[in-house]
């Protein structure tokens, strides 16, 4: 009993680290675009318009993360909106994914702080590029103890079980309603491109282009660690 006990804490630990180290690799991801002012992946952009807005309004209490909770909260009520009956009880456990992603992302904020303002537009674009292979491994990463997924994949699923398209259909849809919707906000505040930038879609390219690289190297051996082999 005692070894049964033993081996189920060992197997949910290897499982919570490896959740956990992937969100705040993708939170990491976050902040780096974020600093980049070229805009970040297509599931963040609405919540990298915001916090430009509240930083053009002069309100410092709030931050990248919470507008990450706020957005993904509204994601989540969304996804209600689509399924109706459909939607399950569990699946407001995303708002724990939610509020901790949100978390991770402010303690990243606070991490790289020191990080300087980009003079340059090289610089914006280094600051943008290595986003990119953070948030990549994050996603393999945090996806793989298949724990809890966050509330962009969760849009995803809802769009996917409610029109039958496939999920990578679904997920295209999703992105680029996020992108037009974060576009036309900024464009409504600022008259201009402020938070969605072509930073957006080098991310949408590239984050799953390099994904996929790294499972082919990392994800059978990733999966034997957390006990999921298929």
């Amino acid at each position: 009993m005692k070894e049964n006990r033993s081996a189920f804490l060992i197997l949910w630990g290897k499982r919570l680290l490896v959740y956990l180290v992937g969100l705040f690799c993708m939170a990491i991801g976050v902040v780096f675009s974020a600093h980049s002012a070229l805009g970040v992946s297509p599931v963040g952009s609405l919540a990298n318009v915001l916090y430009q807005i509240a930083k053009d309004q002069g309100l410092t209490a709030i931050n990248l993360g919470n507008c990450t909770i706020a957005t993904y909260c509204l994601y989540i009520f969304v996804e209600f909106l689509i399924l109706r009956r459909d939607f399950k009880p569990q699946m407001l456990l995303q708002l724990v994914a939610s509020f901790l992603f949100g978390w991770l992302v402010n303690a990243a904020s606070a991490l790289f702080s020191f990080l300087p303002e980009p003079g340059s537009y090289p610089i914006q674009m280094l600051y943008l590029l290595a986003s990119i292979p953070m948030v990549a491994v994050g996603v393999m990463l945090y996806l793989s103890p298949n724990i809890l997924p966050t509330p962009g994949e969760g849009m995803s699923l809802a769009i996917s079980k409610k029109t039958g398209l496939s999920m990578g259909s679904s997920k295209t849809v999703f992105d680029c309603s996020m992108v037009v919707l974060s576009a036309l906000t900024s464009l409504i505040y600022f008259h201009a491109l402020i938070g969605v930038r072509e930073g957006t879609v080098i991310c949408a390219l590239l984050v799953g282009f390099v994904m996929k690289r790294l499972q082919s190297v990392f994800q059978k051996p990733l999966l034997r660690f957390v006990e999921r082999e298929t």
